[in-house]
């Protein structure tokens, strides 16, 4: 079941008519609903990213991906030349994460610390690359994590277009929440963030 968020000032955005959806009712959006209009998208998720990166093509005036954290996303080819999959989701590849590997066996553990210091130097330089292809720095997106303790769980794949769609303008990373809802006298409509910023917007 989707879970909804509820913060301070919703019901009056709602009434005012701004719209508030769920990822999973944003094929029941109209063209005309985002059109012309400011759309703020939150979460960092694959769901959200997909749908930040194709508001653009649906006529919006202007998207924000508001996340509160950043995570490591994985581009379908590091480098641009090597398939992620060959490199993080082979069988040969379980040694690198320690979640995986079998307690008991000594020959693994020993194993596990000679391959050590070359398996840290291997994610160092993943999250190196990440980095510089992505351009993560430039939109103030480097996680604070390291990318084996995220990898070993669950990664998202990097939605075709995003970074792209940075670069263009269409869309907006913010490193934020959201704080309440706002409706001015005029009638304009605003989701205020956490950290301090205010987003003009019609859908979120």
């Amino acid at each position: 079941n989707p879970r909804f968020l509820h913060h301070a000032g919703q019901d009056e955005f709602v009434s005012a008519g701004g719209l508030i959806k769920h990822s999973s009712e944003y094929n029941d959006l109209e063209d005309n609903d985002v059109r012309d209009q400011h759309v703020l998208v939150l979460g960092g998720s694959k769901s959200a990213t997909d749908i930040a990166a194709h508001l653009y093509t649906r006529g919006a005036g202007g998207v924000s991906l508001v996340m509160r954290r950043n995570v490591w996303r994985i581009p379908y080819f590091i480098g641009n030349l090597v398939n992620s999959k060959h490199l993080l989701y082979m069988r040969a590849q379980e040694v690198q994460f320690s979640s995986w590997r079998d307690p008991t066996s000594v020959l693994g553990s020993i194993l596990s610390c000679i391959a050590a210091p070359v398996i840290w130097l291997n994610f160092r330089m993943l999250e190196l690359l990440l980095i510089v292809q992505l351009g993560l720095r430039k939109w103030k997106m480097v996680p604070k994590t390291k990318i084996e303790d995220e990898v070993s769980c669950e990664i998202p794949v990097v939605t075709q277009g995003l970074f792209e769609s940075f670069e263009s303008g269409d869309v907006r990373p913010v490193k934020s929440t959201i704080e309440r809802y706002e409706v001015k006298n005029d009638g304009t409509k605003i989701v205020q963030l956490e950290n301090g910023e205010a987003i003009q917007a019609h859908v979120v």
